[in-house]
């Protein structure tokens, strides 16, 4: 099962910058984030822990390109990761597209494409489609783009996933950007990159709280398969003295985010996996049609709206390929 950990209070790495969402077709660049941790346990004195491999980050500038002002607009724009930006589009316009795009099984998400990258797990027979793929903590999903709430408190992915009957659906998981960009903490969003498609084999984890260097990895995955971490159960014994923010995660993980995440669960391709928790029924965030337009007006929606928002469940890592 799996839980968050809270870690210990301490000087972490501010970034106040606000970035605005950035596309990139063919696989290049567009969408992504996530959340650290197993957990929630006692208040770690450590300095911060802030991993980044420089050989993974210079690879991705040379491939994409440095960025600076010209990969990330000061203006209200998006941009590519070409650095074109487009103008009469508003990220919830770019990331509905994409979600038009998966629900109608055209490329770059047909079911041909989908397969090929297929993470295996435990059993890599039994991984037929996307849907469950570890122990019932762990879902593997189309990565389709995220969107900074208006408050900027969080960031949502949205991950387009197969239902029991094999149809498609697009659900939203969360990124506490609240506990990634408080100096205080030494949380940071955990991202596993795997050179296979054996996601139990090894990988390698970059841990982040910089909301740039974040977006910058995950605008990579755009159109690929990623594996999500669900919390599906509940942080026991926080301990009183963790803070306001950390006091209010563990409130979101447990009176939220499990039970969201348990319906989730049940409501995606099993792959042959046996739940060991029971579906609490909990009304989960989905969209299974729509024109371009009525899936931008509910995205516009979500984003503007913090009681949805927090209904959205919290993530603390994904893997990716």
């Amino acid at each position: 099962m799996r839980q968050i950990r809270i870690e210990g209070q301490n000087n972490g790495i501010k970034d106040n910058k606000s970035h605005i969402s950035r596309r990139v077709k063919s696989g290049i660049l567009a969408a992504g984030m996530i959340m650290g941790g197993a957990g929630i346990g006692a208040v770690n004195e450590a300095r911060a822990e802030i991993i980044m491999p420089g050989e993974m980050l210079s690879q991705k500038r040379s491939a994409l390109g440095q960025i600076d002002n010209s990969a990330v607009n000061e203006k209200s724009e998006t941009t590519t990761g070409l650095g074109v930006t487009e103008n009469d589009k508003k990220p919830e316009q770019i990331v509905a597209e994409d979600i038009v795009g998966y629900l109608n099984s055209e490329t770059p998400h047909t079911d041909e494409e989908i397969k090929y990258g297929l993470f295996i797990g435990p059993k890599p027979e039994k991984i037929v489609d996307l849907g469950l793929i570890k122990y019932g903590d762990k879902l593997q999903g189309r990565f389709l783009g995220y969107l900074e709430t208006d408050d900027k408190e969080n960031l949502l992915l949205f991950i387009g996933l197969k239902d029991r009957k094999q149809d498609r659906f697009v659900t939203a998981l969360r990124l506490a950007l609240y506990v990634y960009e408080n100096e205080n903490l030494t949380h940071g969003f955990r991202l596993f990159e795997f050179g296979g498609l054996n996601i139990t084999s090894g990988g390698k984890m970059t841990k982040l709280k910089d909301k740039k260097e974040i977006l910058f990895i995950l605008d990579s995955l755009v159109g690929k398969n990623v594996a999500a971490d669900l919390v599906t159960e509940k942080s026991e014994n926080v301990p009183k003295n963790v803070g306001s923010v950390i006091i209010r995660l563990a409130e979101e993980i447990n009176k939220v985010t499990v039970n969201v995440s348990r319906s989730l669960a049940y409501d995606s391709f099993s792959n042959g996996i046996k739940l060991d928790y029971s579906d609490p029924k909990k009304k989960v965030f989905t969209i299974k049609d729509g024109s371009n337009d009525e899936v931008t007006s509910i995205l516009s929606d979500l984003v503007s709206d913090n009681k949805k928002v927090v209904n959205v469940p919290i993530i603390p890592a994904i893997s990716y390929r």
